[in-house]
Parts: structure tokens; C-alpha cells; sequence
């Protein structure tokens, strides 16, 4: 891979391969299959008009990544089974470590400003990482602009604008 790339969800990146103290840029988006697989895996109507600008810093002991993932999702609306269409606009910072890294203590992950994310191998699957950040990012009861108002304790169920994954497990913790 070059410093200014394309690269598809399904790219597995090697760690060894990478030079140390260098910095690489790429835009990432799916396959037709592998957008496929997104609706499946997220049970998902449709999604859209994915793309990445990803950044990665690589040092000798961790990968830094940065950048932006935006997708337009449609998912169905938990009370009248419409369609419901929403633009996911995703900042990531992660550090991503490898196996011999010994992991951050839980209750200092949650006080970072970034993720983590520890390999089990050398390989970086770029596409599963922004999967999963696709798939946290969903709103887990869509409702459609006609959707009656919630009552009682439906109004507890949606969700907040924080979509982060520490951001989550905070809200689980309380």
C-alpha cells in the first residue's frame, strides 16, 4: 500500500509490513458483497454511500488511527415498520496494539480519549474494525417521522447522541 490509497473493507493489513515511524493516508469503502454483508450482519434495509478517510500513525508499539467514516443507513422503524433513513457521520481514534501488549485496565479504558483495540494476530482487518463502529453508531429503535410518541417507559428507550463505544459502556456501568 501506498502513502495515498484505496482500499477495500475486505484489506487485511500486516503489522510486520508496516514501517515504523511512518504515517500512511487511504479512503476505504465496501464491495457490492461486502456492502451486502453489512446490511445482513447490522440488519440493515439498505446502506449507502460508505466511505473512510483513515489516517494510521505507525509506531513500534501501537498504530494510531484517525479519521472519519460516513454512511447513509436505512433501518426499519420500530413501530410502524416504515423505512428510516439516517447519515452515521463517525469520528475514530483508535489505538490499535499488538499481542504482546498487555491490555488497559477497564476502568482506566474508560477514561481515555480514544479506543483500543488489541490484535490477536499481526493482521489489521481495517473492514471489520469499521464495521463494528457502523454497527454501534445505529440507532437501536429507528422510529419514523409518522411513528406515534412514545409512552411510559418507551421514552427511556432512546437512545442519547453519544455513540461511542466507551461512551456505552459507561452508560451500562451507571
Amino acid at each position: 500500500m501506498s502513502k495515498a490509497d484505496h482500499i477495500n473493507f475486505s484489506t487485511t493489513i500486516l503489522w510486520r509490513n508496516l514501517p515504523t515511524n511512518s504515517t500512511l493516508n487511504f479512503t476505504c469503502s465496501p464491495s457490492e458483497d461486502e456492502l451486502e454483508d453489512l446490511i445482513n450482519r447490522a440488519q440493515l434495509l439498505d446502506i449507502r454511500d460508505v466511505s473512510s478517510h483513515v489516517e494510521l500513525s505507525i509506531q513500534k508499539e501501537e498504530i494510531e488511527l484517525k479519521g472519519a467514516l460516513r454512511a447513509v443507513v436505512t433501518q426499519e422503524c420500530v413501530a410502524t415498520m416504515k423505512p428510516v433513513d439516517a447519515t452515521l457521520d463517525i469520528p475514530l481514534h483508535i489505538k490499535i496494539y499488538p499481542p504482546y501488549v498487555k491490555e488497559t485496565p477497564f476502568d482506566e479504558f474508560l477514561e481515555l480519549e480514544y479506543d483500543e483495540e488489541y490484535l490477536d494476530s499481526d493482521e489489521i482487518h481495517i473492514g471489520e474494525l469499521l464495521t463494528q463502529y457502523i454497527a454501534l453508531s445505529l440507532n437501536p429503535y429507528p422510529r419514523h417521522k409518522d411513528a406515534p410518541e412514545p409512552k411510559g417507559d418507551e421514552k427511556n428507550l432512546e437512545p442519547e447522541n453519544e455513540n461511542t463505544l466507551k461512551h456505552q459502556l459507561k452508560k451500562l456501568l451507571n
